[in-house]
């Protein structure tokens, strides 16, 4: 698995993701099809605004240091030790491990923080490989009114 860290969300990673969301074509088509027009600044203010109201928190996927993507866990609105996991990653990372190795991470920072569940709904265009990370970890798949929904028992 490819060596990277998870670390909690700051305003220094923001210049460089918000680089990536701003100009990384495969990722804007797998995400809704349009690029991202978004400042550092703003960027940091959405995610606290997210954290603040699902009960979250973000993490930085760093490689060698430098932020590549996000991986999040969130609780609003889920029963209790249950949490909901997003993520978005670089498209130069894309089906070389990466993902997989934050959601091993992920997986672990839930588990010490007590999580019994972790769970993620994908819309029916979700991507295979992402899909495949979950498959990987033994998670469990029902259908969603929005797709599929993932779930993992920790």
């Amino acid at each position: 698995m490819p060596s990277i860290s998870l670390n909690i969300l700051v305003k220094e990673h923001a210049a460089t993701l918000t680089d990536i969301l701003n100009h990384d074509q495969l990722l804007a088509v797998a995400n809704n099809g349009t690029l991202s027009h978004i400042q550092p600044t703003a960027f940091i203010e959405q995610c606290a605004e997210w954290m603040r109201r699902k009960h979250g928190q973000t993490y930085a996927i760093l490689h060698d240091g430098r932020p590549i993507g996000t991986i999040s866990l969130s609780s609003g609105g889920l029963p209790k030790r249950h949490g909901r996991v997003g993520y978005w990653l670089a498209s130069d990372y894309w089906n070389r491990g990466y993902g997989t190795a934050a959601f091993h991470e992920l997986m672990k920072v839930a588990q010490s923080e007590g999580f019994k569940q972790i769970e993620t709904i994908f819309a029916a265009e979700a991507s295979p490989a992402s899909i495949a990370i979950w498959k990987k970890k033994g998670a469990t798949f029902l259908e969603h009114p929005d797709g599929q929904r993932a779930v993992i028992n920790l």
